[in-house]
């Protein structure tokens, strides 16, 4: 699929749905569960179910329109926390929270949100962002005392439970105040006391986002917003994807956060230096 081999990649999926025994629908722990058994979904009310991440939730949200283009209707049982923008999202013709019994909704076939590309076999114009697939509410109101022209860096630094090891120290975020640069948190029940080791201020319209990986940096992706990734990888650049991994540690590798967080303030710096009509041009596909 990076090669751009869709109709391959798809052929292989369908010979693993064909062979391997899966256990029966609905059984197990939910994001384990195989929900889509190559049902025809031409015609059909289609009950998409989300058994992941919140954020692979809004990722997938993408291919709800391609879906709903085959399908008669599209109904998504997703987080509760996420009905406000799954409600607005294309191709979604209602939503209901997710729980943990059945659900209480009519459909004739039901699907887990991560199968749907796999299900209409997906090409890439369906994954390449070329406009927002979500509509959010109305913008907030820039920020009192905020410059004109000013770099606005949006951050988050702590994760769900799922995976504590991706959470970054705040006090090492106020290494990325530089002079023209507002941070601003986009953490969630952030305190005064981070807030403060940070120098971050709590909203602003943002130009960048750093995150470690989280529903929040997904948010940025459908909402055109630049948005670097801190990952649990080797420091790397990549090219044309708009996003920066920055390892912070795990395993046999050593923790490079504070030259991880450096390497965001060169960024920045770069970026007021090279100004956000190049970086849009170079980082978005």
């Amino acid at each position: 699929m990076r090669a751009g081999e869709f109709e391959r990649a798809w052929a292989i999926s369908d010979c693993d749905l064909a062979t391997f025994a899966y256990p029966p629908k609905h059984t197990g722990p939910r994001h384990l569960q195989r929900i889509w058994r190559g049902e025809e979904l031409r015609g059909k009310d289609v009950l998409v179910r989300c058994y992941h991440g919140l954020g692979d939730t809004i990722q997938f949200l993408r291919f709800m329109r391609p879906l709903r283009d085959v399908a008669r209707r599209v109904t998504v049982w997703c987080q509760g926390e996420l009905l406000p923008l799954v409600e607005r999202a294309a191709g979604v013709d209602r939503a209901f929270a997710l729980h943990d019994g059945a659900p209480e909704i009519d459909f004739e076939v039901d699907i887990e949100i991560m199968e749907v590309p796999h299900a209409i076999r997906a090409r890439r114009e369906h994954v390449e962002m070329r406009a927002s697939y979500v509509s959010l509410p109305p913008a907030v109101e820039q920020v009192r005392g905020l410059e004109v022209g000013a770099l606005a860096v949006g951050l988050v630094w702590e994760v769900g439970n799922w995976d504590k090891r991706r959470t970054i120290p705040p006090s090492l975020l106020g290494q990325l105040a530089v002079p023209g640069v507002t941070l601003c948190s986009l953490q969630r029940g952030a305190g005064t006391c981070e807030l403060a080791k940070i120098g971050a201020r709590t909203s602003a319209r943002l130009t960048l986002r750093f995150s470690v990986v989280s529903s929040s940096g997904s948010i940025s992706s459908f909402a055109l917003i630049p948005w670097w990734p801190i990952l649990r990888e080797r420091s790397a650049v990549t090219r044309g994807s708009c996003c920066m991994r920055i390892a912070t540690g795990a395993g046999r590798h050593p923790s490079p956060v504070p030259f991880g967080i450096r390497a965001c303030g060169c960024f920045i710096r770069g970026h007021q230096a090279i100004g956000m009509t190049s970086l849009e041009r170079r980082g978005r596909p």
